[in-house]
């Protein structure tokens, strides 16, 4: 942040079928998170955090440059500094416990009622690392990971998490039973939090953290994982492929549906080919394994 006393929140009226592809195209472009506030009359109010400030009225020119067949309404309304205490605290309004897949629940270490007893409950306290099982994309990822360790026949011993975050999709996977998590992010704030949502589950021992990006992990896992956007997972492709053991299972998340295609290909030199796939609100989220593996 170029100040840490304050992050930026821009908020955008957006077409409703504009919604998907700008929220990603937001990611993108540095945001730390989105939030729908609203949807009506066809149209929907994003909410993005960014914990960098930025020329938000640059991202729609940038947006229609780089769509220019996406057509439909797309402004920014407001867009405001908020100090540094407010990011935690506008957190209490909004997120509330969330179940995920058939075994999981994501939920505010702040949450005071009863949980469901079937579910594992992963605690977190949210801070400015992406990732609280609120957006698709994390959601999806996380659907994605409990669906593969649940059709192992043993428990996989280790999971990489490139690109950590708030180290949502670690905890998850020690929920459903794996014991060690190597995770790397190349923001060094991110690891604290994700360290310290390890903690309020109780979890810190199975986790180890390296700032950077997955180049910086020399021992590969039975199970490697990232959500992150496309870019992102093809610059980071030989490292993922190299990560992933023989045999083993990479997930890969934070897809726009239509963007199967380039990583699929990419991947595929490596001789990682789709073994599943899921998809929700115009993203998607895939296996790949070798191929006569599955």
């Amino acid at each position: 942040m170029t100040s840490s006393e304050s992050y930026q929140e821009g908020v955008f009226s957006v077409a409703e079928e504009l919604a998907d592809l700008w929220t990603g195209f937001c990611f993108e472009q540095g945001a730390a998170g989105c939030e729908i506030l609203q949807e009506a009359d066809g149209e929907q109010r994003l909410k993005c955090y960014l914990t960098e400030p930025q020329k938000l009225d640059e991202w729609i020119s940038r947006f229609r440059n780089e769509y220019p067949k996406a057509v439909g309404k797309l402004e920014l309304v407001e867009h405001r500094l908020c100090p540094n205490e407010n990011w935690r605290l506008g957190w209490h309004d909004h997120f509330q416990p969330v179940e995920i897949g058939r075994t999981l629940l994501i939920a505010p270490v702040w949450y005071e009622k009863d949980l469901p007893e079937n579910r594992q409950v992963i605690w977190l306290e949210p801070g400015q690392a992406f990732g609280t099982g609120t957006h698709v994309s994390t959601r999806l990822a996380l659907e994605m990971l409990e669906l593969v360790i649940l059709q192992e026949a043993q428990v996989p011993a280790s999971l990489i998490d490139v690109g950590t975050g708030s180290g949502i999709l670690g905890l998850a996977a020690t929920r459903l039973g794996i014991s060690k998590i190597v995770a790397c992010d190349n923001d060094p704030v991110v690891l604290p939090e994700a360290l310290h949502n390890f903690e309020l589950n109780q979890q810190e021992q199975c986790f180890w953290g390296v700032v950077g990006t997955a180049n910086v992990i020399d021992e590969p896992a039975p199970l490697v994982i990232s959500n992150m956007l496309l870019e992102e997972l093809k610059s980071a492709v030989v490292d993922l492929a190299r990560l992933t053991a023989a045999g083993g299972t990479l997930i890969c998340s934070g897809l726009l549906t239509e963007q199967e295609v380039p990583l699929a290909a990419a991947l595929a030199k490596y001789g990682l080919c789709i073994c599943a796939s899921t998809e929700a609100e115009g993203w998607s989220a895939f296996a790949f394994r070798e191929a006569g593996k599955f």
